[in-house]
């Protein structure tokens, strides 16, 4: 298609505010998309794109699969070193069916900036837009990144955050406003369809906790152990840091997800659910985004939440009086918390009323109502 026909296409496109979207990213997204056709699970993990469909836009995924392997050369491993650009060979999958688009949507960092790149050497000339999670890393070749990074984004004029922090970094390196954050959503109904099974209550599990990025489930036993509390962690089978914490107070069950071997963690928090005080997110001092994934759980299952505190995330658990906010390796600070929603049991069920009720405000609906009017504002400058 020549430029003059692709410009023609484009604007009647916008007109009908139907857009052809090539979704970037850098899991299997038409597993997550199976899964939550199924009901398996909430469609927030899908950041919009079944929304973006339901509106018209035209959507295709290029994303990781489970069997997926970059080809590693000497030359790309140098380039990725100097420039921190990840996932060359699915960026140049892209590129080769850039004619077929009108817009690139990166899902996550580390998908786009190949893209990006060749947009800066004028070798293409389309719209990218990337949600970025997670604040730029630092390392000890910064001075030649970032200086990279200044050029490849010389002429892009939006970059999406999940998070202020996130958006700061990259304003910060760019020197300029770019990157503005957009709040994430829960898919509130996912959790409210859920079929809960009564568990036992007088072997009941008061503090859950689940997850794999960043955790310090050690910490959380502990804490447990000091206040004589009965806690389930539900983390992945590699998470080596769970190995030493079972014992007669902590439980662990350990999952794997592939296409052969699929144990779902969120079929087994709600069935956990009824019996489950608060929602325990324990983390190692942050300096990205992880846990925010669990603080969704928290807002869709209407659960309080105790959290080690992270900066990355805009959530502020206690202003909004949904849960306690613990400091890095504070195992008093732990304990103390995980009494106090023992000893208050009122309080603390209204904790999860009001995160139930953010968990509507905030919803999937909601961000992605937010992300289509961004996508098109941005595709008509």
């Amino acid at each position: 298609m020549n430029h003059q026909n692709k410009t023609v296409v484009g604007l009647a496109l916008y007109i009908l505010k139907r857009l052809r979207i090539a979704v970037i990213n850098n899991y299997d997204l038409e597993r997550v998309e199976k899964d939550v056709a199924s009901d398996e699970v909430p469609n927030h993990l899908l950041f919009g794109i079944n929304y973006l469909r339901a509106l018209g836009h035209k959507v295709k995924t290029f994303s990781i699969k489970d069997n997926f392997k970059e080809k590693k050369t000497f030359k790309g491993f140098l380039f990725c070193s100097l420039t921190h650009i990840e996932n060359l060979e699915l960026q140049q999958k892209v590129l080769r069916k850039k004619d077929e688009f009108d817009l690139i949507l990166g899902l996550c960092g580390g998908v786009t900036e190949w893209l990006y790149f060749q947009i800066f050497l004028k070798k293409i000339n389309i719209k990218i837009l990337t949600i970025y999670h997670h604040p730029l890393s630092h390392g000890r070749l910064d001075f030649l990144r970032n200086f990279f990074r200044k050029q490849i984004y010389k002429k892009q004029k939006l970059i999406l955050c999940l998070s202020h922090k996130t958006a700061l970094s990259y304003n910060k390196i760019l020197n300029r406003n770019v990157a503005q954050s957009i709040p994430w959503g829960v898919d509130y109904n996912f959790y409210r369809r859920m079929i809960l099974i009564p568990q036992n209550l007088n072997n009941q599990n008061i503090i859950l906790s689940c997850g794999r990025t960043g955790r310090d489930f050690e910490i959380l036993s502990k804490a447990c152990q000091m206040v004589g509390v009965k806690a389930k962690i539900i983390c992945s089978s590699d998470e080596s840091t769970a190995l030493e914490t079972e014992n007669e107070l902590v439980s662990i069950e350990r999952t794997h997800y592939s296409p052969e071997k699929k144990e779902n963690t969120y079929r087994q928090m709600a069935n956990l659910m009824p019996s489950v005080m608060a929602i325990a997110i324990p983390l190692k001092k942050q300096s990205s985004l992880a846990g925010l994934t669990s603080l969704m759980d928290c807002l869709g299952f209407g659960k309080p939440v105790i959290m080690t505190r992270n900066p990355c995330i805009d959530i502020d658990v206690e202003k909004i009086g949904i849960g306690h906010l613990v400091e890095p390796n504070d195992t008093d600070g732990w304990a103390k918390a995980i009494d106090w929603h023992r000893c208050n049991k009122a309080e603390s069920l209204s904790m999860g009323r009001r995160a139930r009720a953010l968990g509507e405000k905030l919803s999937s609906e909601s961000f992605a109502e937010n992300l289509n009017d961004i996508i098109l504002n941005f595709y008509k400058k």
